[in-house]
């Protein structure tokens, strides 16, 4: 039987907590964080990118997950796992809950407690933070990030490479369309066009 390893490209932040899951899973035999060569190694498990192919070996079942979600850095990434023929793979936490119809595509990663509701649909290379809960028929395009605590309503669509902010609200029905920026807190009620931000910082003080 094949050993299988498991690359996450990223050494910090999300790069970790992927690293965590991966461990809780059980399921690869080594773990590594790739990190670009100008790049400080931080931990034990850490290798530099010129170091991957040396390391990848035709005995080893090899995947790998990317964690930036700059779109440029993801997109080098990507292509240079295909070009090392590795395994794009999802990593969901044990604690997060999937509806059976719902779907889920390759290089995902979901945080603990996040929530998949009914006939919801998860793009690839999407990112999906912890406590997210996703509405029923709903659709996350490819390269989105879902920060913690994110809710959206049911039968809504979130564009490709959408980042929305932590603890924001996505009203049902709506679309947000690709390459927008939803700001934290931040609750939505209508559509947003494509390459949007959106922010509720127009804080208001009521003195009592």
């Amino acid at each position: 039987m094949k050993n299988k390893n498991l690359y996450i490209f990223g050494g910090k932040s999300t790069a970790l907590e992927i690293c965590e899951t991966a461990i809780l899973l059980n399921f690869y035999s080594n773990i590594y964080m790739v990190v670009p060569d100008s790049e400080t190694k931080t931990q034990k498990n850490t290798i530099k990118e010129s170091d991957l192919e040396r390391i990848i070996d035709d005995m080893t079942e090899s995947y790998f997950i990317v964690s930036m979600s700059d779109l440029k850095i993801k997109r080098d990434c990507l292509k240079l796992g295909y070009s090392l023929e590795l395994n794009l793979v999802s990593i969901i936490h044990p604690t997060s809950l999937i509806s059976k119809t719902a779907e889920i595509g390759e290089g995902v990663y979901l945080a603990a407690n996040s929530i998949i509701s009914n006939n919801a649909v998860v793009e690839n290379n999407c990112i999906i933070n912890y406590q997210v809960v996703i509405g029923h028929d709903s659709k996350i395009k490819e390269n989105s990030v879902l920060n913690p605590g994110v809710v959206i309503g049911g039968n809504s669509i979130i564009g490709k490479n959408v980042l929305i902010g932590a603890n924001s609200v996505i009203k049902q029905n709506l679309k947000i369309s690709a390459d927008s920026k939803i700001d934290a807190l931040t609750y939505v009620y209508f559509d947003i066009e494509k390459t949007s931000v959106c922010t509720s910082r127009n804080i208001k003080v009521i003195n009592i």
